[in-house]
């Protein structure tokens, strides 16, 4: 069963004088993606704080703190708000979404992607990146944080400035961190799908994020990870409760 990810939701703010109102928007406790920047500028909006109102059917709206950020995909560019929630607020958002929301309706993937769990030992929290063109490892590799992962595809996230010149269509190989009882490092290829820049709360570095899709890898870094999401799996179905207990 897929778990609900968002909820429609009525997503209405003012951004450099021009307003904005947005029904029926797909909305998660992350934020809203895939706003058309229109007349304004990527340049001079990044990184601005807006005060985002959230009307969702039924339930009293919702005043949360956003930043903008910018989001790159095959198709091009756009903007997104990343919710700067309270506690209270990322409660009744997540209890809204659980009860009322869906699954992704523009895409379906093949494989769910698990989401970083640092009390799974053998979760992989970070990375190498590394820039291959024409077949050949360039420049200085980049240490990435997992986000999530799933058998075709992972999501990293780095403050490394460098990143910034790697967009939509890098091929990279990415090595994962072997971590806890799982010994082996895991070398994949790589493709840049998408890309999500923000910025870090506490130190205000501008952060990119790689939505990557896994292209190729050898017989015995396949063997490796399929054992290694295998492993993780097993700890995830442990870690969930059973209904009947």
């Amino acid at each position: 069963m897929t778990l609900p990810v968002f909820v429609d939701a009525t997503v209405s703010f003012t951004l450099n004088g021009k307003s904005f109102r947005l029904p029926n928007t797909p909305t998660s406790i992350w934020g809203v993606h895939g706003i058309e920047w229109d007349s304004l500028s990527p340049k001079e909006c990044f990184g601005k704080g807006v005060d985002v109102a959230v009307e969702i059917s039924g339930q009293p709206p919702l005043t949360i703190q956003a930043i903008v950020t910018r989001e790159e995909t095959q198709k091009g560019g756009s903007m997104s708000l990343h919710f700067r929630l309270t506690d209270a607020q990322r409660k009744t958002l997540s209890e809204l979404v659980l009860a009322e929301g869906h699954p992704p309706k523009e895409y379906t993937r093949r494989f769910p992607r698990v989401p970083v769990t640092p009390s799974i030992q053998t979760f992989p929290l970070r990375a190498i990146i590394h820039q291959v063109v024409d077949g050949t490892e360039v420049g200085a590799p980049i240490i990435g944080d997992v986000g999530n992962l799933s058998p075709n595809g992972i999501l990293l996230t780095t403050q490394n400035s460098q990143a910034l010149s790697l967009g939509v269509g890098t091929t990279f190989t990415v090595i994962l961190e072997p971590r806890g009882g799982f010994s082996h490092a895991v070398k994949i290829e790589a493709l840049v799908c998408r890309t999500i820049d923000d910025v870090d709360a506490a130190s205000k570095n501008v952060t990119r994020s790689f939505g990557c899709q896994f292209m190729a890898m050898d017989d015995f870094n396949r063997q490796v990870f399929g054992e290694l999401l295998k492993d993780i799996l097993s700890r995830v179905r442990e870690k969930k409760p059973n209904p009947a207990g």
